[in-house]
C-alpha cells in the first residue's frame, strides 16, 4: 500500500472509529468529521472537514503530500532479500479554519476571506458549499500545518503541529524596502491558538483508539515572520520578533513499549498515572493544553487514573 493511501486510510479510520464510540469522542473533543467531496470539480487530495466540541468554527484538514518512512534498527541485521515488509510513512497537512463572523478571530481574517464566509459561500455546517467550493482561493483560511509519522511496525507516531502565534500580512508599498514594516496589517490571525485544539484532539483520538500513551512531549518556538505583499501578486517575508513560530510535537508508543509509561515533557518525569500539567507553557506565547485524552493507552486504564484533568 502506498503512503498516500496509508495516510488516508489512517485518518479515515480514526475519525468512523472516533465517532462510532462516544466516549472516546468526549474524551478527544470530535464532534463531527465529514470527507470532503469535490462536487463537479473532484479534488486532487483527501480532505476532510473537522467540528471539535468548544470550537465555534471548522476545520478543513487536506493531505497534501506523504512518503515512505524506514528506520533502522540500531543493531538489528539487515532483513531477508526476500522479506516482504510494508514500510511506515510520513505525511503532511495542511490545516485551514473557517470562522464564524461572530468569532473574536473573524476580524483578523483578510477581507476577502471574510467576504467569502459572508458571501454565500457557506452552507449552515460552517463549510464551503459543495458547488462553490473550487472558487475559493487554496491560500485562504491557512492557519497551520500538520505531520504524521508512523513506524514500520505500528508500534510508534508521531503528531506535529507548526504555527505562529500571529499569521500576519501586512500591505506594502511596491518596490518599498521590506525591512521597514509597512502600517497596514491586511490579515492577523491567530493561527497557533486556532490550530491546536486540532492538534489535541487528533493526538487524543489517535491514544484512544489505537490504544497508544504519549512518550514524549516536545514545544519548541523560534522567531517568526510576517508576510509583506509588495504589489499584485508580490510577497515578501520579513523576519520580525513580534511573531513566535511554535512547533509542538507528540510522541505516542503502545502501551507495552518500553518507556511508553513515562511521559516526558521538558525536564518532568510522570509516572503515567497522568499526574501531567494542564499547560505546557515553555514559551508562553504558544501555550500547549495538555489533553487527558493523549494517554489512552493500556497501561492507563481509567480505574487507575489520578489526573488533574
Amino acid at each position: 500500500m502506498r503512503a498516500l493511501e496509508q495516510a488516508q486510510l489512517t485518518l479515515r479510520s480514526l475519525l468512523a472509529r472516533g465517532l462510532s464510540a462516544r466516549r472516546v469522542a468526549q474524551l478527544s473533543g470530535l464532534s463531527r468529521a465529514s470527507e470532503v467531496w469535490g462536487g463537479a470539480t473532484p479534488l486532487d487530495r483527501p480532505a476532510w472537514y473537522v467540528w471539535l466540541d468548544g470550537v465555534r468554527g471548522a476545520y478543513r484538514l487536506d493531505l497534501e503530500d506523504a512518503a515512505p518512512l524506514e528506520l533502522p534498527q540500531a543493531g538489528a541485521p539487515p532483513p531477508p532479500e526476500d522479506a516482504v515488509a510494508e514500510p511506515g510513512w510520513h505525511a503532511r497537512f495542511s490545516i485551514r479554519y473557517y470562522p464564524l463572523p461572530e468569532e473574536p478571530c473573524f476580524a483578523g481574517f483578510s477581507a476577502q476571506e471574510r467576504d467569502t464566509v459572508v458571501g454565500g459561500f457557506f452552507d449552515a455546517t460552517g463549510t464551503p458549499r459543495i458547488e462553490v467550493a473550487h472558487r475559493i482561493p487554496p491560500d485562504q483560511f491557512l492557519v497551520g500545518s500538520l505531520e504524521w509519522a508512523e513506524t514500520p511496525d505500528h508500534s510508534g507516531t508521531v503528531v506535529a503541529l507548526s504555527s505562529l502565534d500571529h499569521l500576519r500580512l501586512r500591505c506594502g508599498v511596491p518596490g518599498a524596502d521590506t525591512s521597514a514594516a509597512p502600517r497596514t496589517i491586511g490579515r492577523d490571525v491567530p493561527g497557533w491558538a486556532l490550530s491546536t485544539p486540532l492538534l489535541a484532539a487528533l493526538g487524543g483520538l489517535h491514544a484512544q483508539v489505537q490504544r497508544h500513551a504519549l512518550e514524549r512531549a516536545v514545544l519548541a518556538s523560534q522567531p517568526g515572520f510576517e508576510v509583506v505583499a509588495e504589489g499584485e501578486g508580490t510577497y515578501a517575508c520579513r523576519d520580525t520578533e513580534e511573531v513566535v513560530r511554535g512547533d509542538a510535537l507528540l510522541g505516542f508508543a503502545a502501551a507495552d513499549a518500553p518507556g511508553a509509561s513515562i511521559p516526558l515533557v521538558e525536564d518532568e518525569h510522570f509516572d503515567g498515572r497522568c499526574r501531567h500539567p494542564r499547560v505546557l507553557e515553555c514559551a508562553p506565547r504558544i501555550p500547549l493544553p495538555v489533553s487527558h485524552a493523549w494517554f489512552g493507552g493500556v497501561a492507563h486504564v481509567e480505574a487507575g487514573l489520578t489526573c488533574s484533568c
